[in-house]
């Protein structure tokens, strides 16, 4: 949806790419045989794939949509799909009106961390309310 005069992320500027993972797409874009990846640390097999532990392989039998790649800068858009639905519900006119941006971060206060950041630097308003349980 494109920016417009009442949205208050239309000054935001685009962050940097995030340099390692621009070097796990340079080298899956790459189509020389004998390419090495100097990017994320994965385990990967002689055929290049991701080599998958045991233990990952008896966790994976409990979850889907699991690819053992690390996930793109704003997160897994499969887990931000259903996490929306489940925060918001799945008829929310604001999602469907694709008036909700959401992201995944690293955990409960590293995310509020992050968001109370962001809103910092790329907001007029500044008081962030917290409740008190």
């Amino acid at each position: 949806m494109p920016a417009t005069a009442a949205d208050p992320f239309a000054n935001v500027p685009m962050g940097p790419a995030d340099p390692i993972l621009g070097l796990t797409q340079l080298f899956q874009a790459d189509t020389n045989p004998e390419k090495v990846s100097l990017g994320a640390g994965i385990y990967r097999g002689d055929d290049g794939k991701p080599f998958v532990l045991q233990v990952v392989q008896e966790a994976k039998k409990r979850v889907m949509h699991m690819d053992h790649e690390y996930a793109p800068i704003h997160g897994n858009q499969y887990f931000i799909d259903q996490a929306a639905k489940l925060a918001f519900g799945e008829e929310s006119a604001a999602l469907k009106e694709k008036r909700i941006a959401s992201v995944q971060a690293l955990s409960g206060t590293g995310a509020l961390r992050v968001a109370g950041a962001f809103v910092s630097r790329f907001s007029s308003k500044k008081d962030i309310y917290v409740p008190k349980p």
